[in-house]
């Protein structure tokens, strides 16, 4: 990957605009099927990631939104999450 990225860097402009990153690739010498595949897998964990941060975020409101809804009498389902997530519980 690095090899990729040093060969890819070192072209101009309108090169690094215009040219496939096949070409790049097999320039830098690269597996392309390996090449694809990491980028596929930082493109997956990139997403995960994000998905973590938006969840970090919102939990509080989340939360909130699940206890109200928990005290009205046919909350048993955000009773029994509440239970799981905050007291362990099975």
């Amino acid at each position: 990957m690095k090899c990729f990225l040093e060969k890819r860097n070192s072209l101009g402009v309108w090169a690094r605009e215009n040219t496939p990153w096949e070409a790049i690739g097999l320039a830098a010498g690269i597996d392309l099927i390996r090449l694809l595949g990491a980028a596929l897998l930082a493109r997956w964990e990139h997403s995960m990631m994000a998905g973590q941060v938006i969840a970090i975020f919102n939990a509080p409101e989340v939360m909130k939104k699940r206890v109200e809804y928990a005290l009205l009498p046919g909350g048993w389902r955000d009773r029994d999450a509440l239970e799981k997530l905050v007291l362990g519980l099975p």
